[in-house]
């Protein structure tokens, strides 16, 4: 008799791990954003940014650490066509792609300028990769107690 409770409670708890996944899957993709008209779309840049999110299953059950640079394009590109996104507003710490992305990243920035909207720049702490993407936006600006590192620059 106890063998036979055994099985189910082991049972019970496999039932209730799948539906637990089941729940964070709804969670996590059952529910489409909702952008209302004249939004700002805000992206954070701070981190290292591999050229493409990690693949896999379970990469897509946890958020994202830091966001890729084809996610911040796509974001930058969806942005420049969405006519109910009103402009951009960067979020730049320390953002950990190469120049070449960073070179890119000014390109989509350039595309959403293109298209007639705003992009603002915003930055507690200010080094050299910061300061090359935020020469892209149209206004830039750094909390009153923030940092600038310019480390390297002869003049």
């Amino acid at each position: 008799m106890s063998f036979f409770r055994i099985v189910v409670a082991v049972l019970f708890g496999i039932a209730l791990f799948i539906l637990g996944l089941c729940g964070i899957a709804y969670v996590k993709w059952g529910q489409a954003p909702t952008i209302e008209k004249d939004s700002i779309l805000t992206l954070s840049l701070e981190g290292p940014s591999p050229e493409y999110p990690p693949g896999g299953f379970t990469s897509g059950l946890l958020a994202d650490a830091y966001p890729s640079l084809h996610g911040v394009l796509e974001n930058l590109a969806k942005a420049a066509a969405d006519d109910r996104i009103r402009g951009v507003l960067l979020l730049i710490d320390r953002p950990g792609a190469g120049y070449a992305g960073l070179d890119e990243m000014r390109a989509g920035i350039r595309k959403v300028q293109a298209a007639g909207k705003p992009v603002w720049g915003w930055s507690d702490y200010v080094d050299l990769k910061g300061l090359y993407l935020a020469s892209a936006c149209d206004s830039f600006f750094v909390h009153p107690t923030g940092y600038a590192f310019l480390g390297g620059m002869y003049v």
